[in-house]
């Protein structure tokens, strides 16, 4: 049994730790003399009095700048209750205390369980112990690899973690993470390129940690003879708490930095196509709205964006806000903010070259191997107006490398 593959999302393991933890509670409390009814008495208002103060703090007061599902309340709670508990009814009693301290532990456990289950972060056991990518290796057993190759067509491709300087942009990233396909390997051509972006918080590696962006893609590459494109998934933001919103702030130059950094060092590194409509941008959350803004601002770059729970609007808050994020991130100008507002750029503008597609969630990407067969000839691309309809629009035409069989719309 490949231990690292066991799901913490479906399966039996989230069942298990949840009964576990509803158990361990149940024992943790001593029922034979009567010491329970003391527990439940100052437990349950001990408890309910700590969430309270937490759901003020957190949504009353906005003290931390993200919403959390209610829910989270009763999971967090149940852990504030083993404690109370767990004090009250402590005794000398060696079992007693090994009972009510693994209480504890096992609710600890039971409401991370509930909430990885919400946000899907850690989605394999694998994922949790550092696993962030498979057949993760060096840059340097990379280059051995292919070196050794000869040529040949291997069955996967490779993840490596690698620092992308800013050269240019003087941009201080975290490691990025690159996918390389069998073709790669083998050198049979120069390869197209997609930069996929996260969100805020994030990491880099969560696109194959949590997406499995390699795994689909590996996929793909398996029924299309080892082609794929390389997948680039750089840091656009410098630290997981940072929005820089992918542009030129006083947070960093992230918009030089992914537009001319980051396609400089995969076409020098891995001699990725240099072809017009050979680079491609999507991303997740925060992420999406940078796809979008970046394919607007800089379509001779990325001629084909995806954007994937983004906002329309450059935001530093949890929803729009314009007079906010205007001044901390463009100096207080207006005329700025506009220039970064795909809504604005899209009312003034037309994009007939431009391709794209928005969705409120991600898809697999790229594009599953039976519905987008790799071809050498144009794909599908959108001809982008200021019409909100017309942004989700996944047909028309592009130089990209891929061809889907079927034009659909995305969701908004």
């Amino acid at each position: 049994m490949d231990v690292d593959s066991t799901s913490l999302i479906n399966g039996a393991v989230p069942p298990a730790i949840v009964g576990l933890g509803l158990g361990a509670v149940l024992l943790s409390f001593r029922w034979r003399d009567a010491v329970w009814v003391r527990q439940l008495l100052i437990g349950v208002p001990v408890t309910g009095v700590l969430v309270g103060i937490a759901a003020l703090l957190v949504d009353g007061l906005a003290l931390i700048p993200y919403q959390f599902p209610n829910s989270y309340y009763l999971w967090v709670g149940l852990v504030v209750l083993s404690v109370v508990v767990c004090a009250i009814g402590w005794r000398r009693s060696r079992w007693r205390r090994i009972v009510t301290v693994l209480a504890v532990v096992l609710t600890t456990a039971m409401a991370a369980t509930l909430i990885n289950q919400h946000y899907q972060y850690y989605p394999t056991v694998g994922s949790l112990v550092g696993v962030d990518a498979q057949h993760e290796v060096s840059q340097r057993d990379l280059e051995a690899l292919k070196k050794a190759n000869g040529g040949a067509m291997p069955t996967h491709g490779f993840t490596v973690q690698v620092r992308i300087p800013g050269t240019v942009s003087g941009f201080q990233p975290r490691d990025a993470f690159v996918w390389l396909p069998p073709a790669w390997l083998a050198g049979t051509r120069a390869l197209p390129v997609i930069m996929l972006l996260a969100g805020v918080p994030s990491e880099p590696s969560d696109w194959t940690r949590a997406a499995f962006a390699d795994r689909t893609a590996r996929e793909f590459a398996l029924a299309h003879e080892g082609l794929a494109p390389i997948i680039v998934m750089p840091d656009a933001y410098g630290s997981s708490s940072t929005d820089t919103e992918c542009v030129n702030s006083p947070l960093g130059q992230a918009e030089t930095y992914l537009t001319i950094d980051v396609p400089t060092f995969v076409r020098q590194t891995y001699a990725a196509s240099r072809a017009p409509g050979s680079m491609a941008v999507g991303g997740l959350s925060a992420g999406g709205f940078c796809a979008t803004m970046l394919a607007l601002r800089h379509p001779d770059v990325f001629p084909t964006f995806a954007n994937y729970s983004g906002l329309a609007s450059p935001t530093v808050a949890e929803g729009p806000a314009p007079a906010l994020t205007t001044q901390q991130l463009f100096g207080g100008s207006s005329a700025a903010y506009d220039a970064h507002n795909p809504v604005a750029l899209l009312a003034a503008s037309r994009y007939p070259t431009l391709g794209g597609s928005a969705a409120r969630t991600p898809p697999r990407w790229p594009p599953s191997a039976s519905s987008c067969p790799w071809r050498g000839t144009p794909a599908s691309r959108p001809v982008l107006t200021s019409s909100p309809a017309a942004t989700t629009s996944t047909c028309g035409r592009s130089r990209f490398r891929t061809r889907c069989r079927g034009c659909r719309r995305g969701s908004g």
